[in-house]
C-alpha cells in the first residue's frame, strides 16, 4: 500500500482533488489524439496563418489518421474537426476548454483566469482546486514553494499550472492579508517545459488516481499500465522508490525514453499521480 509521507502535500491535495481528478482524467486518449493532430495542423499552416487542407490531408496519414477537408478520425476512433485557423474540436465538444490549437489553450486560460480572483476561479483556494477540473496545479512544485516560504511573502507569485498536460505559469498578485481575493494578472505558456510532446502526454496523468491508468499487484509488485506503450524499466525491482516528504517514484519507459512517475496517497489510501519527470529521479542522499 502506497502512503504519502509529506504532510504538506496532504494539505495541498486533501478535500476533493481525487473527485475532481477523476473527471479530468476521462479525456486522456482524446487529448493524446488531439496533440498528434495538432502537430500535423502546425505543419500545414501557410504563411497567411491559415491551414492548407490539401497538405493537412496528407500529413494526417503519417500518424494513422483518416479523413479529409477538416474532418479527421484517429486510430482509436476519435473524430475531430479543424477549421482554417487551426482550431481543433473533438466530436461532441464545444470550442471552449475542450478544444485545442497552437494558441487556443492559452487563449482559453487567459479568458478564464486573467483579471479574476482566486476565489472566482477555484473551488478551494487552500488546496488550489480549480472550478475547471481540466486546470491542475503542479502540486509538487507548489508544495516546494510553500516549504520555501515563498507563499508567505507579499509579492507577485508565479504559480505552475497544467492544462491538457501542458505547462503554464499563472502570475498572482499576492496579498497575504486576503489570499482568496488575490488577483491573477497574466497567464503565459512555459514553452521550455512543453517541447517534449511525450512528456506532455504523460503529464495528463497528474492528479488522477493511479487505478485509472495502471494496476498494481501487491503480491508480485508488478505494475501494468493501461497504455501498453508505458512499461516499468529494469531499474524497477517490484517496490516503488520512497522519496522522503513527497511520495513514491515508479521508473517507466515510454517510446524508448525514461521517465519518473511520482505517486502518493492521502488518508483514504488512494494513490494519485503527483507529477511526471523526465529521466529517472534519484533522491538526494543526506550527508553528515
Amino acid at each position: 500500500m502506497l502512503i504519502l509521507v509529506g504532510v504538506t502535500i496532504n494539505f495541498a491535495i486533501n478535500g476533493g482533488i481525487i473527485n475532481k481528478a477523476k473527471e479530468a482524467g476521462k479525456q486522456t486518449q482524446i487529448a493524446a489524439d488531439r496533440e498528434a493532430l495538432l502537430s500535423c495542423v502546425i505543419a500545414s499552416m501557410g504563411l497567411d496563418g491559415k491551414v492548407d487542407f490539401e497538405e493537412l490531408d496528407q500529413e494526417i496519414l503519417k500518424i494513422g489518421f483518416t479523413g479529409s477537408n477538416g474532418t479527421y478520425t484517429s486510430p482509436s476512433g476519435n473524430t475531430f474537426t479543424v477549421n482554417e485557423d487551426g482550431n481543433i474540436t473533438s466530436e461532441g465538444q464545444s470550442s471552449g476548454g475542450g478544444s485545442s490549437s497552437a494558441n487556443e489553450d492559452l487563449a482559453y486560460l487567459k479568458a478564464a483566469l486573467e483579471g479574476k480572483t482566486l476565489e472566482e476561479v477555484m473551488d478551494d483556494t487552500s488546496a488550489m482546486i480549480f472550478k475547471d477540473s481540466n486546470i491542475i496545479m503542479d502540486y509538487v512544485t507548489y508544495v516546494s514553494m510553500i516549504d520555501a516560504g515563498v507563499m508567505e511573502e507579499e509579492q507577485d507569485i508565479t504559480l505552475p499550472i497544467l492544462y491538457n498536460g501542458k505547462a503554464y505559469n499563472m502570475n498572482v498578485v499576492n496579498s497575504t492579508n486576503d489570499w482568496d481575493n488575490s488577483s491573477i494578472s497574466v497567464v503565459t505558456e512555459n514553452t521550455a517545459n512543453n517541447t517534449n510532446q511525450d512528456l506532455v502526454y504523460l503529464r495528463t496523468f497528474i492528479g488522477k488516481p493511479v487505478s485509472e491508468f495502471a494496476t498494481y499487484d501487491e503480491t508480485t509488485g508488478v505494475i501494468t499500465f493501461s497504455d501498453s506503450n508505458i512499461t516499468t524499466t529494469q531499474d524497477y525491482n517490484g517496490t516503488p522508490t520512497l522519496i522522503e516528504d513527497v511520495g513514491y517514484m515508479i521508473p517507466v519507459s515510454y517510446k524508448g525514453n525514461e521517465y519518473s512517475v511520482i505517486v502518493g496517497a492521502i488518508v483514504t489510501d488512494t494513490p494519485i499521480c503527483l507529477t511526471v519527470l523526465e529521466g529517472i529521479y534519484e533522491p538526494e542522499v543526506a550527508t553528515d
